[in-house]
């Protein structure tokens, strides 16, 4: 024996809390238009406009897409089983899912939830993340979109730091080339003065000796004077060397 169970109450409104059931207008009689109502709404979705009421026309609430010429029961049905948009005409909102049909085809149903892509679009709707089914993909998609942008300012923020890094490393390495041009100049001055000063030293050194050689034998002399024993060729021969020097 196979058992039937219908979906409904507040089994449908935990598992879609946005749905909304539409059914041609009868309350014209012959005068209706066709036009869609709406007969059951979600628990969550009055807190996306005051229009969403039981009693609401459908194309008073919402624009479709695909675009349709009119929202008749007929028209709408032929959508089911396709993805739709739904956009609100109260407010900046849309509803993303599929119309279903009900019974024997005197109603729809529509199952689906606001289309946000980011966190701060809920705010602005009134909404939370409680808000949603816990099968519902938007929960998902929002908590990827967050991860992406988190990863993307991690990554930017890696490549600022990179720029600052080859910022520095040719700041530095600038200062380094100054530092190597003044060292080779240093380098080269060190050459020349160390050649100046081999030219100076040269004669000077000798001189240096003369003299000393020359103090040596003052002393000798004023001794041999002193003593009495100073020779006359001695004298001679200094003044003959100091004079040649």
């Amino acid at each position: 024996m196979t058992v039937s169970y219908v979906l409904g109450g507040a089994a449908l409104d935990a598992a879609f809390p946005f749905h909304f059931v539409v059914a041609a207008d009868d309350a014209g009689g012959r005068d209706s238009d066709g036009a869609l109502v709406i007969r059951q709404v979600g628990s969550r979705l009055a807190a996306l406009g005051a229009q969403l009421a039981v009693g609401a026309r459908l194309d008073a609430c919402f624009r479709l897409d695909p675009a349709l010429v009119s929202q008749t029961l007929a028209a709408v049905g032929a959508l089911a089983g396709r993805a739709v948009l739904l956009e609100c005409l109260d407010r900046p909102a849309q509803l993303r899912g599929q119309f279903v049909s009900l019974g024997d085809g005197t109603a729809l149903a529509f199952l689906g939830s606001p289309w946000v892509s980011e966190a701060a679009e809920l705010r602005m709707l009134g909404l939370a993340i409680e808000d949603f089914p816990v099968h519902d993909t938007v929960v998902d998609r929002l908590a990827l979109i967050k991860q992406h942008r988190s990863a993307l300012s991690d990554t930017r923020l890696l490549e600022a730091k990179a720029a600052e890094c080859s910022r520095q490393l040719q700041e530095r390495h600038a200062a380094l080339e100054g530092d190597f041009a003044r060292i080779e100049r240093l380098a080269s001055l060190g050459r020349v003065v160390a050649g100046v000063a081999h030219e100076v030293n040269t004669p000077l050194g000798v001189a240096v000796t003369a003299a000393s050689v020359v103090d040596e034998q003052l002393v000798g002399l004023e001794r041999g004077f002193s003593a009495g024993t100073l020779r006359r060729g001695e004298l001679r021969a200094f003044l003959d060397e100091a004079g040649g020097a």
